[in-house]
């Protein structure tokens, strides 16, 4: 019976911590390079102009609501660490991919 008030400390710890705890900000002047790449990208694997364009600014916005300042500039160096850009890459897709 102990276990409850303690597992209600746990909850209302965590459910009281900021929601955008993780927020960042691309370091200056790698939003328009990653939407620039992003969409050169997304243009030469079939998507129209525009539907990349659209794809890739809801991408930087994702980036920026879900990872850290720390974690942006990881992504935006020479050599990102595969489980970070995975989990981008997800975010990025869950977030910004077309439902049918």
């Amino acid at each position: 019976m102990r276990l409850q008030p303690l597992l209600a400390i746990v909850a209302a710890t965590a459910l009281s911590l900021p929601l955008a705890a993780n927020a960042g900000k691309f370091p200056p002047g790698t939003e328009s390079t990653y939407t620039q790449t992003c969409i050169e990208s997304s243009t030469s694997q079939g998507l129209s102009a525009q539907a990349a364009k659209q794809h890739c600014e809801c991408g930087a916005k994702v980036l920026e609501k879900e990872f850290s300042d720390d974690e942006l500039e990881s992504l935006n160096g020479k050599n990102p660490e595969p489980p970070l850009v995975e989990r981008a890459q997800a975010a990025v897709v869950m977030a910004c991919s077309k439902k049918s």
